[in-house]
């Protein structure tokens, strides 16, 4: 049974095979691939298309919703690791690994509140991009290029033109022609990043990531599942599991036009407010007008006061609705509320179909939203997709449910596999739901710790029953099955069958069942190592971190340019069971002591880390955001809908007012005489 390591545990030979495998996959074709390295490989850009076919099911996400996300990464890990291994044993002969390595960046996060001062960015690349290139990271060990289609195995563009139709394939990337998601105006050609910033704000982690601790006390499946996923409304508060916090902290840009956040919050939290107090002298006089109107004895008189005390009763509801608005900003954890009143105002935009959070690839593939065509960009913030509705047909239409911001690569969920470290940070999620079910004994015999037999929302793919990926699905040939256990309720005759050229004819699709028994059973091909082991070494990283490197000034001159600086950490043996430290014997008896980690100050990395971190503290004040808003040059369109709402709501109970006045001061005596004159 192969064991899979965390990455800072492997012997320095070991990581280097590692890395150097994963440039071959990144790098070879499939038709290479396959006469070199034998059936088991598949190229990058087959498991880039698998993970974007997923996204892109044409009735929901076929691998990123909490009932199928486990099952799907999972069946999409073990097709990648056979294919590292089968470049592995050919390169590497000798090599001692064998088995996938993961990243546990959530032990980054302990010691430093955050996972970018791991060791492992050495690798990784500089874990913040460029805000003058594109938000390009520096990745000088891969040199990664996000791909484009027509670069990929003419089979590969043949597979997406099946499931697409040709006309739709043209349009397979976004604006710039790279494999990203058809609403991201993402221009880098390399990697992308932008972390600790989520829709033009800064963010730390601990604002996104809820502790794993959190799901692991779930008792069946699904809410498991729906933790790990925590996925929150506005990608913005502290609701996201392990799975979708990494993805959700590496950030948004291009973002500074995303929903006018503080034009728009300042105005609905000001304009309120003031509607708020206006009420309170609307409804005072309540009561008198309604005694008085309805003691009148003209049924004329009585019909209008009848309207009256109705438009009262709408500025009685207007008004709690405002209140209660106002207050909740005015109490929020900023002090000053306007974290809250920008939160109100998202979801406000959100209801009104003027900005959407995120497009989905259900969206793009049956024709709601209209995405600009590859290559047809030469800028990012005009480079948008708009929802088609009826709103879109008003003046403001460059508002109403455009894309207002790029993720980041690792953000773009259909692309997200583009980033070097996808699949070395989704094993931990994959060790976490192994750890669970071990401890729940979530067998076949109870469907795997209640894997719900019923779709969600009507789904496809979200059953234990259901295909996994329907359209790229998964063979037993994909994940090196050689027989599928007789209890999973189907008959091969009766499953779809696989459609591309990697798969043999005919051969069928596994279920999740299939897919969960042949991973947890007796039968598994893999284990992690605090799974399988009694005692295990662990990477202890540099307690101080970037914060031990010399200045920036210092490292980009004379040797440190070129050498950088090495801060190192320390290892430690710990027992699985308990994650005590216990004496290095217990681990020798295994595996020899892996080398120390150690985080490398690199003049570029930091340099890169300070610009961020510049433009981070310039933006974080409510004056400086709501100036950079109105310096924007489309400021008076993009608050148009907030001051329709604010003027709406502000003129309601003076109007309620004003006609109070009337009616008293004249004592109905006009509707009186028209009565009088018309009977």
């Amino acid at each position: 049974m192969r064991v899979r390591r965390e990455l800072r545990s492997l012997s320095e030979e070991e990581s280097a095979h590692f890395f150097a495998s994963l440039k071959v996959l990144r790098r070879t074709r499939d038709s290479r691939g396959v006469e070199v390295y034998g059936e088991r490989f598949r190229s990058y850009g087959y498991l880039t298309i698998k993970h974007a076919l997923a996204a892109f099911h044409a009735e929901c996400d076929q691998g990123h919703l909490e009932r199928n996300q486990i099952v799907f990464h999972r069946a999409l890990m073990l097709e990648f690791e056979n294919a590292l291994l089968a470049v592995v044993e050919r390169e590497f002969p000798n090599s001692t690994l064998k088995g996938l390595p993961y990243w546990d960046w959530m032990r980054d996060a302990r010691v430093h509140g955050t996972f970018l001062e791991s060791s492992l960015w050495k690798y990784w690349g500089s874990p913040f991009g460029d805000p003058d290139d594109r938000y390009c990271a520096h990745d000088p060990f891969f040199e990664t290029k996000v791909p484009r289609l027509q670069e990929l195995d003419p089979w590969l563009k043949k597979v997406v033109e099946e499931r697409f139709g040709a006309a739709a394939a043209a349009g397979f990337g976004n604006g710039f022609g790279f494999l990203r998601s058809p609403w991201s105006p993402g221009d880098c050609p390399g990697l992308s990043r932008n972390p600790g910033w989520v829709l033009d704000r800064p963010a730390l982690l601990s604002d996104v990531f809820k502790s794993q601790d959190d799901c692991l006390s779930n008792a069946d499946f699904a809410t498991f599942a729906a933790c790990m996923q925590g996925r929150g409304y506005l990608r913005t508060h502290a609701s996201f599991g392990p799975h979708n916090a990494p993805h959700v902290f590496m950030g948004t840009y291009y973002d500074d036009r995303y929903g006018a956040p503080l034009a728009l919050s300042a105005t609905i939290f000001s304009t309120v407010g003031l509607s708020a107090m206006a009420c309170t002298l609307a409804l005072s006089c309540l009561h008198c007008v309604g005694a008085e109107s309805l003691a009148q004895e003209s049924p004329r008189k009585k019909r209008h006061a009848t309207r009256f005390l109705i438009l009262q009763a709408l500025v009685i509801s207007t008004c709690i609705v405002a209140f209660s608005v106002w207050v909740g900003a005015l109490a929020g954890k900023s002090g000053l509320g306007a974290a809250n009143a920008f939160r109100h105002s998202m979801l406000s935009r959100e209801w009104l179909d003027s900005a959407p959070v995120d497009f989905t690839g259900a969206e793009w593939r049956t024709g709601l939203i209209d995405c600009p065509a590859p290559y047809s960009c030469s800028n990012s913030h005009e480079c948008m997709c708009t929802r088609k509705s009826i709103l879109s047909l008003l003046p403001t239409k460059q508002l109403i449910g455009r894309s207002q911001f790029a993720g980041s690569d690792f953000w773009d969920g259909a692309f997200s596999i583009n980033e070097n470290f996808f699949f070395p940070m989704h094993g931990v999620v994959d060790l976490l739901h192994l750890g669970w079910a071990k401890r729940l004994n979530a067998s076949a015999s109870v469907d795997f710790g209640g894997v719900p037999a019923e779709r969600l929302n009507g789904c496809p793919g979200t059953a234990i029953h259901d295909v996994v990926s329907e359209e790229m699905c998964f063979t037993r040939k994909d994940l090196g099955m050689k027989e599928v256990s007789s209890d999973s309720g189907h008959i091969d005759s009766e499953m779809p069958r696989a459609r591309s050229p990697a798969h043999a004819a005919g051969e069928a699709c596994l279920s999740a069942y299939e897919i969960f028994a042949f991973t947890m059973g007796g039968q598994a091909p893999y284990e992690y190592d605090i799974h399988a082991e009694a005692y295990t070494w662990q990477a202890i990283e540099p307690a101080k971190g970037v914060a031990a490197c010399p200045p920036v000034e210092q490292l980009c001159s004379g040797k440190m340019l070129t050498s950088g600086v090495k801060i190192f950490g320390s290892m430690a043996c710990r027992s699985s069971i308990d994650r005590q430290v216990v004496d290095g014997s217990f681990c020798e008896q295994a595996r020899p002591k892996p080398p120390a980690p150690f985080y490398l100050c690199n003049c570029t990395y930091e340099m890169l880390r300070k610009k961020a971190g510049a433009i981070s503290n310039e933006t974080q004040s409510f004056e400086m955001l709501f100036r950079r808003e109105i310096a924007s040059g489309d400021f008076g369109l993009r608050t148009l809908w907030s001051l329709s709402f604010a003027l709406l709501v502000f003129a309601f109970p003076f109007l309620a007012m004003a006609l109070r006045i009337h009616y008293s001061k004249r004592g109905y005596t006009p509707i009186v005489q028209q009565s009088s004159a018309d009977e």
